[in-house]
């Protein structure tokens, strides 16, 4: 049995980065993880989507550290759009 355990980070700036990284690492990534440069840089939802649309399971690290309603929303909002997991900074 060859589980998937490894969560590949994409710390780059761009999707044209990220994309050879996927392609490569896919085959061997249980999903990937796109945090604050990507996001910030590209969109949440478009780096969401470009992963999924190349790999599938994705890891949002957007680390939601807010009042209790904002992040609710913010989880809701993410959560949407049918990520892996994420993560919240209590």
């Amino acid at each position: 049995m060859d589980a998937k355990r490894v969560i590949v980070t994409l710390d780059v700036p761009s999707l044209e980065k990220a994309g050879p990284l996927i392609e490569m690492l896919a085959p061997h990534a249980a999903c990937f993880k796109v945090g604050l440069e990507l996001q910030t840089s590209v969109g949440g939802p478009q780096a969401v989507e470009f992963v999924q649309r190349f790999a599938g399971s994705v890891f949002y690290d957007g680390k939601f550290n807010d009042i209790p309603s904002t992040v609710a929303c913010a989880s809701r909002a993410v959560a949407a759009q049918g990520i892996r997991m994420f993560n919240v900074h209590a």
